[in-house]
């Protein structure tokens, strides 16, 4: 027979796992023995304990690590001024971006550190917040990438600010398919003019200066004469280069500042800004239809195609935007009705614009 004693390794009245030992006799134990075991099994507690705290440490802070790995490109840190005092890249990302370090982000921003988003952003910090994804352009000589900073504020331990540590992603190819798509919502694909949804907003907005100033502002509504027989004969795709070619001519002669849309089909409309008298409008719309009597050279053919105008002035025809749309419609078809390949100022007077009598002032 073989005596056993055993006793727990006990960490705040959890049992943290049993020591056993073994002798050649069995017999009780005295009082002295169970005492020591009690002080052991106690302090073999506490160590295992320990060591179960580790484990889960390190296991935490590998999950962490390949969570944050996966998650983010680069690590970065800053001073108390906002400048960066570190940057670490994160495995596989190759950064293509000059030093940035003791430069604060907004010192090495594509844009103006003064327009509102920075101006929000810089204020944040100022204040030792906490913020997310927020994004910026950095110009590089490959062109600008984009980058998604987050961060959160550091301090010490007597409530000292220390800076920021944070996170940030490379987000360029969304960014750039986020433009793209919204270049598609307010572009039109074909001629890459401003189109009818981005038109309303920008002609109310144009009206407002004009208001704001005391200037005239002119609305010219441009459709082509004789399109439909071309994109019939010659097919859709001669068609379409001859709208493009349009819309070249008419962005070749006009100010950068002009608002040039495509409204669909063979309808476009221009916009002249800061007009003093009518003259120049009648100038510019004259010349506009001079370019349309050059011939277009199609895929396959060459074509002739002229145009109609109608032109509404601001404040004179209308007090905004729709009306000024709706007016220069109605003169464009009093310009076809006389005969086409001419212009036609708007006048109130129902024989100019109801049956398609053009004005004293069609050319």
């Amino acid at each position: 027979m073989r005596g056993v004693f055993a006793f727990p390794a006990v960490s705040e009245g959890k049992t943290m796992g049993v020591l056993t030992f073994e002798a050649r006799d069995a017999r009780e134990p005295d009082e002295r023995l169970l005492q020591s075991a009690r002080v052991v099994g106690g302090q073999l507690g506490q160590f295992l304990r320990g060591k179960q705290a580790e484990e889960s440490l390190r296991e935490s802070e590998a999950r962490f690590r390949s969570l944050t790995q996966m998650s983010s490109d680069f690590f970065w840190e800053t001073d108390p001024e906002h400048r960066v005092a570190s940057v670490q890249h994160g495995p596989g990302y190759v950064p293509t971006e000059p030093r940035v370090l003791g430069k604060a982000r907004w010192e090495i921003a594509s844009v103006s550190p003064d327009e509102a988003g920075w101006a929000a952003h810089r204020a944040r910090m100022d204040q030792h917040l906490p913020f997310r994804d927020f994004e910026f352009g950095r110009p590089l000589p490959d062109g600008t990438r984009y980058l998604a900073i987050s961060g959160e504020p550091r301090f010490a331990a007597d409530g000292r600010f220390l800076g920021y540590r944070g996170v940030g992603r490379d987000v360029t190819e969304v960014s750039i398919a986020r433009e793209r798509i919204a270049t598609l919502a307010y572009s039109d694909p074909l001629t890459g003019l401003a189109n009818r949804t981005s038109l309303g907003p920008s002609l109310e907005q144009a009206v407002q200066r004009s208001r704001r100033r005391g200037s005239k502002l002119a609305v010219l509504f441009i459709d082509l004469d004789g399109f439909k027989p071309i994109n019939d004969l010659h097919g859709h795709h001669a068609g379409d280069a001859l709208l493009v070619e349009v819309a070249e001519r008419l962005r070749a002669h006009l100010r950068a500042s002009d608002l040039v849309a495509r409204l669909g089909g063979d309808e476009f409309l221009v916009v002249l800004e800061e007009v003093a008298d009518l003259a120049p409008v009648e100038t510019v719309a004259k010349k506009l239809l001079g370019e349309m009597h050059r011939p277009f050279a199609l895929p396959a053919a060459t074509a002739m195609c002229t145009a109609s105008i109608g032109i509404s002035v601001f404040p004179d025809d209308a007090a905004d935007a729709t009306a000024l749309m709706k007016h220069a419609d109605s003169a464009m078809y009093a310009a076809k009705q006389a005969g086409k390949d001419c212009l036609a100022f708007y006048t109130a007077a129902p024989a100019a614009n109801e049956t398609g009598q053009a004005d004293s002032s069609a050319a």
